[in-house]
C-alpha cells in the first residue's frame, strides 16, 4: 500500500510554491482524500476528482499543474475550464497568485464568442470557459499542441444542457486528438461517477469527506431534527448525531427566526428559494426585521450597510430591482438572482464575504456559481415550476446548495436544513430527508443528443476539427460521452440526419465517395470473411462481416430473422457501392467513405459560433431584406425593428416570453409592425414571444430608463443585459453573413452595402443603448447613453464640441448626477489627445508625397 504525504512541502515543488501555500494560503497539510488524489496525478494519469464543495479539488489541480508545467514539461501551457465566466474570474484570481511566485503568465479569455484575441503564446496557464475554448480551436487548428494538462472544473455540468454539450466535446477532442495531454476533471460527487472516469480513461477519487462537519437536518416549524452528519473530526461531540431542539421565534415566520438565531450566534445565512420574486420578497422581509435587530443590537454595522446600499443606488440608470436590493441591503440581507446586474452582484458577494450582509436569499443557481459559503444554508423551496408543473428539483442540485453551509477555516461545524412546509410538514419531512439528505445524487447524462448542440458541433468537426469523411465522424462522436453511454443505432442516425440536414443548408458540401477509403472498407470486409475463426454456424457470413463495417448497423434483435437465410449472399449484396447494398433484414446507414467539406457559408456559421439553425434563418431573412431595399415598396419597407425580430427568432436569442396581460398590446404592435423576414410562423406563441423581445430591445435603443423598461415589460436588468449582448452578437454576424452571402453577385453591391450600414449603425446603438445622435458621443471612454444625453442638452453634439463648452456650463455639468470634475477634466484631456493625434496624422499625409504622386519617365511636369 503507499504511504500518503500529507505535508505540502513534502512535494517536490520550487521552494516559492511551498511558501505560497504555507505563508500565505495557510495550508500546511492536504486533507486525506486531498492525498489520495495527488498521487495519481502527479503520476501524470488522468483523474476525476469528486468530492464534495470545499473540500480542497481546486488545490490538487493547482498542484498537477505546476508539476506538469514546472517538474515534467517545461515550456509546456495549462488550461483550466470552467463552466461560468463568474468562477472563471475566481480561478482567475487564485492562479494569478501562484504565477507571481512561479514567473508563470496567468491570462483569463471569457470573451465574445469569435474574438481570437487571446492565445496560448500569451499564457502558460490560460483560465477560460467551455465556449471559449470550443472557440479559440475553431480558431486555431494547433491551439492544443502546446497543452500538456487540462483541468475541467465542475465537470458534473455536463448535466447542463446549454454549457454540458460544449464541455463534453472539448474533454473529447483532448482525449481524441492529444491523448498524451493529463486530463484533472474535478467534480461534485454524482451517482456515476464511474462512468465519467471510464469515459476519460481516468482514476477515480471519490469522497464524501469534508473539512467542515455538515449536519444535515430536517425543519418543521422551529423544530430542527438532524438526520445525518458527515465530519472528519475525531471529537465525539462531532461524531454523535445531535437530539431535535427547537429555536426561539415565531413559528409563522420560521425563516426570521432563524436568520435571527445564526445571527445572534454570529453567523451568516444562505437561504434558497425558487424563484425570484421570492427572492426579493423574503429579503425584503427579513431586512425589515434584521434592521430593527440591528438598530438595537448592533447600531455600529449601520454605517457599512448604508455605504453598500449608496454604492448599489448610486447608478446612473438604475431600476425598481437596483431600488428594492439598496433598500434591503440596509437591513443586512440581500437577494442575488440572474436578473441583477453583474455589478450588483459582485457587490453584495463582497458584501457577504466580508460579513457585513448577514443574509442572503438566493435562486439555485448561486449554487452553481461563484463559492460563497455560509455557517448555515436553509433551503425553503425544493419544488420548481417547471414545464407547467410543480417539479422536485434534482437530488444534485439539493446536494450542491446543502454543501454551501461551512466556511472552511472558520467554521467547526456548518449547518443545512430543508424547510418542510404545509399541513403535511411533518409527514413530509421522512420523505424530504430520504430524498435528499440520505438519497444518492441523479447520473450525469449527456445533453449532447439534443440537436441543437449536436449540429453545431458536427460543423464544427467538419469545417475546422479534420473530420472530412462519415467514418470519422462517427468515429468521433462515438467516443463522446453521449457516444460512450449510447446505443449505435441511435448515435448514428442522429449523425446522419443532422448531415442530411447541414448539406440541404448548404454549409456542409457532399464531395462524393473517396475510392481510397472505399477499398480499405472493402479490404477490411474481405479479411474479415477470410477468418473463419470468427464465424457463428447459426449466422450467415455475409452478416458477420456486414457487423464489421462501420457503415452498417446490424439490428441484433433480428438474428433470428436473418439466420433463415444461409449462409447465401443476399440479393444486391456487394462490395462496389456501400450506398448501394439494399437488405431487407438490416437497415443501412451512409457510406463510411463519403467525404464532406464546409461551404464558405459553413465555415463563416463556424467561426461566428452560431448554432448553424441560427445562420440559415439569418441568411433567408437577410436575401429578403436586400429584396426589400432593392423593390423599395412604400407598403414594406426595411425597418430596424424587421431586424430585431429576426435576430430575436433565432435559437441563439433567449426571447422574453409575453405575459397574458401584455398579448392583446403585442398583437396590436404586430399589426403595425410589418416585421417579418422569415417564413410564416405557425405557432402565435412564438410570434409574440419575438415581437415582445424586439420591442424591448426598441425600447432600449431609444433611451427609454431602465426603470421604464422594468415596469413596462417586466424586465430585470440582468436579463436585459443578458438579451442586449446576445443582440449585439447577432447584428455583428448578421453583417457578416450579408457580406460572405455570394447570391446575389456584384449586381446588388450597393444593396448589400446599404444593409450592412444599416445593422452596424443599429449594433452599435444596440451596444449602447442610444439614438443614432448619439454614436459619437459614446464612443468616448466614460460616457454611456446618459451622461451623452447630457453633453447634448448643453449642446455638444460631436467630441470636438466638448471643447467648446463654456466654464459657467462646465461647472453646471459637474453638479450633474453621475459627473464630477475628475470625470469632465478626463473627458476633455481624452478629446485634446484625439484631436491632436488626428491633426499630426492630417499633416503628416499632407506633407508626404505619395510615390504614385510622382510622374513617370517622359511625363509631362504640371
Amino acid at each position: 500500500m503507499v504511504e500518503l504525504k500529507t505535508s505540502v512541502i513534502d512535494f517536490d515543488f520550487p521552494e516559492p510554491f511551498h511558501q505560497l501555500l504555507v505563508k500565505k494560503w495557510n495550508i500546511s497539510d492536504l486533507f486525506p482524500p486531498q492525498s489520495e488524489a495527488i498521487i495519481p496525478i502527479l503520476n501524470g494519469r488522468n483523474t476525476v476528482v469528486a468530492m464534495p464543495t470545499a473540500s480542497g479539488k481546486s488545490l490538487v489541480a493547482y498542484m498537477g499543474i505546476i508539476n506538469k508545467l514546472i517538474n515534467e514539461k517545461p515550456n509546456s501551457k495549462a488550461l483550466y475550464i470552467v463552466p461560468l465566466k463568474a468562477l472563471a474570474s475566481e480561478k482567475y484570481e487564485e492562479l494569478v497568485e501562484i504565477g507571481n511566485v512561479m514567473n508563470l503568465k496567468i491570462k483569463l479569455s471569457i470573451g465574445d464568442r469569435e474574438s481570437n484575441s487571446i492565445s496560448l503564446t500569451d499564457a502558460d496557464i490560460l483560465v477560460c470557459t467551455s465556449e471559449k475554448m470550443d472557440s479559440l480551436m475553431r480558431n486555431n487548428s494547433d491551439f492544443l499542441d502546446q497543452v500538456s494538462i487540462v483541468v475541467a472544473d465542475e465537470v458534473h455540468l455536463m448535466q447542463d444542457s446549454t454549457r454540458g454539450p460544449t464541455m463534453e466535446v472539448n474533454l473529447t477532442k483532448v482525449k481524441y486528438w492529444k491523448e498524451e495531454i493529463q486530463i484533472i476533471a474535478l467534480s461534485a460527487t454524482v451517482g456515476n461517477s464511474e462512468d465519467i472516469a471510464e469515459w476519460l480513461n481516468a482514476d477515480l477519487v471519490l469522497s464524501d469527506w469534508r473539512p467542515v462537519t455538515l449536519e444535515q437536518s430536517t425543519v418543521v416549524g422551529l423544530e430542527i431534527e438532524p438526520r445525518k452528519l458527515i465530519t472528519s473530526s475525531l471529537d465525539d461531540d462531532f461524531q454523535k448525531l445531535p437530539p431535535p431542539r427547537t429555536i426561539n421565534g415565531p413559528v409563522s415566520a420560521p425563516t426570521w427566526a432563524i436568520l435571527r438565531d445564526t445571527v445572534e450566534n454570529g453567523g451568516q445565512l444562505l437561504i434558497f428559494v425558487s424563484t425570484r420574486k421570492s427572492a426579493q420578497s423574503e429579503a425584503r422581509r427579513l431586512s425589515e426585521r434584521l434592521l430593527k435587530y440591528i438598530i438595537k443590537e448592533k447600531p455600529g454595522e449601520l454605517e457599512k450597510l448604508e455605504q453598500i446600499s449608496s454604492d448599489i443606488s448610486s447608478q446612473i440608470d438604475d431600476s425598481s430591482i437596483t431600488e428594492n436590493l439598496s433598500n434591503a441591503v440596509r437591513g443586512g440581507v440581500a437577494f442575488h438572482h440572474a436578473g441583477l446586474t453583474g455589478k450588483d452582484r459582485k457587490k453584495i458577494e463582497e458584501g457577504f464575504r466580508n460579513k457585513a450582509i448577514h443574509c442572503l436569499v438566493a435562486t439555485p443557481t448561486l449554487a452553481a456559481g461563484v463559492n460563497l459559503p455560509a455557517r448555515r444554508v436553509l433551503i425553503r423551496d425544493m419544488k420548481r415550476w417547471d414545464d407547467g408543473y410543480s417539479r422536485w428539483i434534482s437530488v444534485m442540485e439539493i446536494k450542491q446548495m446543502l454543501g454551501r453551509a461551512g466556511r472552511p477555516k472558520y467554521d467547526k461545524k456548518g449547518e443545512a436544513w430543508l424547510l418542510c412546509k404545509g399541513q403535511m410538514a411533518r409527514e413530509q419531512a421522512d420523505e424530504i430527508s430520504k430524498r435528499y439528505i440520505l438519497g444518492e445524487p441523479e447520473d450525469i447524462q449527456s445533453k449532447l443528443a439534443a440537436e441543437p448542440p449536436l449540429r453545431m458541433h458536427l460543423l464544427s468537426s467538419v469545417a475546422t476539427g479534420g473530420l472530412t469523411n462519415l467514418g470519422s465522424l462517427r468515429k468521433f462522436f462515438k467516443t463522446t460521452f453521449f457516444g460512450f453511454k449510447s446505443n449505435n443505432n441511435e448515435l448514428q442516425d442522429r449523425i446522419d440526419n443532422i448531415l442530411t440536414w447541414l448539406v440541404d443548408e448548404e454549409m456542409i458540401i457532399q464531395e462524393g465517395i473517396d475510392t481510397d477509403l472505399e477499398n480499405e472498407y472493402a479490404f477490411h470486409l474481405q479479411e474479415v470473411l477470410q477468418n473463419e475463426n470468427t464465424w457463428d454456424d447459426n449466422v450467415p457470413d455475409w452478416v458477420k462481416a456486414a457487423k464489421e463495417n462501420e457503415g452498417i448497423v446490424l439490428i441484433e434483435e433480428d438474428i433470428n430473422e436473418i439466420k433463415h437465410i444461409g449462409n447465401s449472399k443476399p440479393k444486391g449484396l456487394g462490395f462496389e457501392k456501400a450506398n448501394e447494398i439494399i437488405s431487407p433484414e438490416m437497415r443501412i446507414t451512409k457510406q463510411n467513405s463519403m467525404v464532406y467539406s464546409a461551404s464558405d457559408f459553413g465555415n463563416r456559421v463556424c467561426q461566428l459560433y452560431l448554432d448553424p439553425m441560427s445562420g440559415a434563418i439569418l441568411r433567408a431573412g437577410l436575401r429578403r431584406a436586400i429584396r426589400r431595399i432593392v423593390r423599395n415598396q412604400k407598403d414594406m419597407p426595411l425597418t430596424n425593428f424587421s431586424i430585431l425580430y429576426l435576430i430575436s427568432s433565432t435559437p441563439d436569442f433567449i426571447s422574453f416570453w409575453p405575459r397574458d396581460s401584455e398579448i392583446k398590446s403585442l398583437r396590436v404592435k404586430s399589426s403595425i409592425e410589418d416585421a417579418n423576414l422569415l417564413d410564416e410562423i405557425n405557432i402565435e406563441d412564438y410570434h409574440l414571444s419575438y415581437i415582445k423581445s424586439s420591442s424591448v430591445i426598441e425600447d432600449w435603443i431609444q433611451e427609454e430608463s431602465m426603470r421604464s423598461i422594468e415596469n413596462k415589460n417586466r424586465v430585470g436588468p440582468g436579463d436585459l443585459r443578458m438579451r442586449v449582448d446576445l443582440a449585439e452578437w447577432l447584428l455583428y454576424a448578421s453583417k457578416e453573413i450579408v457580406r460572405a452571402d455570394k447570391i446575389f453577385g456584384n449586381e446588388y453591391n450597393k444593396e448589400k452595402e446599404k444593409l450592412i450600414q444599416m445593422i452596424d449603425t443599429l449594433r452599435n446603438r444596440v451596444q449602447h443603448g442610444c439614438k443614432e445622435e448619439l454614436l459619437q458621443l459614446v464612443s468616448l471612454s466614460g460616457i454611456g447613453r446618459k451622461r451623452a444625453r447630457d453633453l447634448v442638452d448643453f449642446g455638444v453634439n460631436s467630441p470636438i464640441d466638448i471643447l467648446k463648452i463654456s466654464e459657467r456650463d462646465k461647472n453646471r455639468l459637474i453638479d450633474r448626477r453621475g459627473w464630477g470634475p475628475k470625470l469632465v477634466d478626463k473627458i476633455i484631456n481624452q478629446v485634446n489627445n484625439i484631436s491632436t493625434n488626428t491633426e499630426l496624422i492630417s499633416k503628416s499625409k499632407l506633407g508626404n508625397k505619395r510615390k504614385d504622386d510622382e510622374p513617370l519617365p517622359g511625363e509631362k511636369k504640371r
